[in-house]
């Protein structure tokens, strides 16, 4: 077999995939204006969004269990994503995590998602890419000086690769902590929430060059039938339901030398990672703050414009202005976020009809009912069974 061809940087090695993503990313850095990157797939601007390159290894992934996975990518608008998609584009997160619960429920298997982490772990020749392609965020992450420095690009900069509500690296005297958590709009997040914990707890892993500073790990997903397999990935201190997701590390460590670090490409990716971060934020209109501030109080029966404008810092009249310009109402905006929610909820979990109507903010079932035939043409049964049906086929 040929050996594999590497180029020399000051003393480094680096394969040849990774130089061209690496003059990929600094031509974006130099040419790009607005634009925060391309987004591949269809769907409204306000969606919430991921880094493509998530999609890399799960074609292969699922033609080792036999699942055909084309008709999922065409359910969830995903199939004209390239095979390795573009440095800087994008594909919707609710597409991508329903995508992942929709295989999980075709496998029949829980931990889908974290198995094909543990896949991409033994299957690329380089460990510490275990998200099947680096973004320019895990790129700098694994150039930074120490782990300190990887887990503040981690937690600063995450929202460049995927959208969060919230990001951060918190200090716990003996512990620190690096703790995001989904968007409220997202339904569908045992999947997502296990494969992006898995890949930051194998960077971290591989970044101390495998010594042990993990201290414990808290997911922001349902409880699993069976948690074994999360105790011998995660280790034992792990714990479900958690308000927030959440890694935390031994601060003894945090200054653990990386033998991959080079400060010029750290440095270089640290400004990439910035500008993208400034422009994705420039385009964050008042339509998708409102909606996911819908979402986050969706459950309330007597949620109304005056009470989501004051969580926003707006006036009643001012958020309804603004949204009047973008060609929104509240209620219209309001009815959207239950719709997707109760899509959400009726297909990728076993939550009862009644509980998933108090989640949405009905005050009776019956008033689901009703919505659930505006929206579907049918009940909320009958969506369930049809698309439960469908994902098993």
């Amino acid at each position: 077999m040929p050996q594999e061809r590497r180029f020399s940087f000051e003393g480094l090695e680096f394969r040849p995939d990774i130089i061209e993503d690496l003059a990929t990313s600094m031509l974006d850095l130099a040419t790009s204006d607005t634009d925060f990157g391309l987004l591949l797939t269809g769907g409204d601007s306000e969606a919430h969004l991921i880094q493509a390159r998530e999609l890399v290894g799960l074609p292969e992934y699922c033609a080792v269990l036999d699942i055909p996975l084309s008709p999922f990518l065409k359910q969830y608008r995903l199939s004209n994503v390239p095979a390795r998609p573009p440095l800087g584009s994008y594909i919707r997160l609710d597409d991508f995590s329903r995508l992942l619960d929709a295989l999980a429920t075709r496998a029949g298997c829980e931990t889908f998602a974290l198995d094909w982490t543990k896949w991409l772990i033994e299957t690329l020749p380089d460990p510490i890419d275990c998200q099947g392609a680096d973004d320019t965020v895990c790129m700098a992450a694994k150039y930074a000086p120490d782990l300190r420095s990887a887990i503040d690009v981690l937690a600063n900069c995450a929202s460049v690769s995927h959208d969060l509500a919230m990001a951060e690296c918190v200090s716990e005297g003996a512990t620190t902590a690096l703790q995001w958590a989904f968007p409220y709009s997202i339904s569908c997040r045992n999947q997502i929430t296990d494969r992006i914990a898995g890949a930051y707890c194998r960077r971290i892993s591989v970044l101390t060059g495998g010594l042990d500073v993990v201290v414990s790990v808290e997911l922001n997903r349902d409880e699993p039938v069976d948690a074994g397999p999360y105790r011998e990935f995660f280790g034992p201190a792990i714990s479900f339901d958690a308000p927030f997701n959440r890694i935390r590390v031994k601060t003894s460590a945090l200054d653990t030398p990386n033998l991959r670090a080079n400060n010029d490409i750290f440095v270089a990716l640290g400004e990439l990672n910035r500008r993208r971060l400034a422009d994705k934020r420039r385009v964050h209109s008042v339509v998708g703050r409102t909606c996911e501030a819908i979402a986050a109080d969706l459950s309330d029966p007597d949620l109304t414009l005056s009470k989501v404008s004051r969580n926003m810092a707006l006036s009643e009249r001012g958020l309804q202005r603004r949204l009047s310009d973008e060609g929104a109402t509240f209620q219209m905006l309001h009815d959207k976020v239950r719709r997707q929610a109760a899509e959400d909820l009726l297909t990728a979990t076993d939550l009862s009809i009644s509980d998933i109507a108090y989640r949405l903010g009905f005050k009776a079932v019956g008033n689901f009912t009703r919505a659930a035939r505006r929206w579907f043409d049918r009940s909320p049964k009958e969506y369930r069974k049809e698309r439960q049906s469908a994902a098993a086929q």
